[in-house]
């Protein structure tokens, strides 16, 4: 069976052994995984470094979002470490750009998060935003295009839209 590059296999585990596990058993039926937050604490920093180590691509879900400084050198240790292929981070102007500079000249790719998916339009107004989810949607595909963001994870309702607004190059990760 050969490995679908496009599939990303999520390894929201609470531990590293049992992330381990799991890439034994679907061996060299997957070639891309995606460390978020649960595992990243229990291990996952150096289960990406390893999973690099054997030729897997890896997706380092992690939504940073702070000060821009603070993206920026966080973005810049983590693309020295060479131990992803991509990284999220929220889709806020400030936060997009300074990820971008901490990650130029690595081969590490930047995805802005859109709008998280658990969010409702009455969350957003709850939240201060007087734009609905699909707008919001837009505009931070294009907040991303403008900063020089590589792509964007959004809804598979909104990948057309990010498609279309970024362009064939521009990368649109789903889950």
């Amino acid at each position: 069976m050969t490995a679908d590059p496009r599939l990303i296999v999520a390894l929201d585990l609470p531990t590293r052994a049992e992330a381990e596990a799991m890439v034994e058993r679907l061996g060299e039926a997957v070639s891309f995984y995606k460390v978020g937050l649960q595992l990243l604490a229990t291990g996952g920093m150096g289960m990406a470094a390893d999973l690099k180590a054997r030729g897997r691509a890896v997706f380092l879900d992690w939504k940073l979002h702070d000060i821009g400084a603070t993206v920026e050198k966080a973005a810049a240790a983590v693309a020295a470490s060479a131990a992803g292929d991509l990284l999220t981070v929220h889709a806020e102007p400030q936060v997009l750009a300074a990820a971008v500079k901490g990650c130029a000249g690595s081969g590490l790719k930047v995805l802005g998060v859109t709008v998280l998916t658990s969010l409702s339009g009455q969350d957003l107004g709850e939240i201060g935003y007087s734009l609905s989810v699909p707008q919001l949607v837009e505009r931070r595909i294009r907040q991303a295009v403008d900063a020089g963001a590589d792509g964007v994870v959004a809804s598979p309702h909104e990948a057309a839209l990010a498609r279309r607004i970024g362009g064939p190059s521009f990368l649109v990760v789903t889950p």
